[in-house]
């Protein structure tokens, strides 16, 4: 009898470990994302979605504009460190800088997820890139543009209305 009872012991704690378990993102199939071409900057914008990556376009734009949001898992210690303290978006922002002086990094978190929102120089024009983690999930938003605000405000537009379709409340 005493076997039994520790045994369902084990058995509860197992069951109680297990559903406290770190769940990572809400979705991982981006083909369940709804894209509101709308939202996006200075263009009439198309998408095309698959599961683990969706495209945007400018269609009339003069130069090329895009975004590209992939979701994947990521197998490094960053978010850990991120959590922890051990770095910061500010360390990561020199990181940066002395390779473009233009670079800037901001810290971002979103739901359950941490991470940073970056806007760089490019040859011909400029990007801006948001990486989320959430409990070992990956979500890249990166936006190429022909001026830094373009690139900036469509990788904003991609945070405010598909990332929150992702990402664990």
């Amino acid at each position: 009898m005493m076997r039994l009872g520790i045994s369902l012991g084990l058995a509860a704690a197992v069951m109680v470990a297990l559903g406290s378990a770190a769940a990572g993102f809400a979705i991982r199939d981006l083909s369940a994302v709804t894209v509101d071409t709308a939202a996006f900057v200075g263009g009439r914008y198309s998408a095309d979605v698959y599961d683990q990556r969706i495209t945007i376009l400018c269609d009339d734009c003069g130069d090329f504009v895009s975004v590209e949001i992939t979701i994947g898992t990521s197998s490094g210690t960053t978010e850990t460190q991120l959590r922890s303290g051990q770095i910061t978006a500010a360390d990561i922002d020199g990181e940066c800088r002395p390779r473009a002086a233009e670079c800037r990094i901001e810290p971002l978190e979103m739901g359950g997820a941490i991470g940073w929102v970056s806007t760089y120089p490019l040859a011909d024009g400029a990007a801006s890139t948001a990486v989320l983690f959430q409990d070992g999930d990956l979500l890249n938003i990166r936006s190429m543009a022909d001026t830094v605000d373009r690139a900036a405000g469509n990788t904003a537009a991609a945070l405010r209305t598909i990332a929150p379709q992702i990402v664990e409340p």
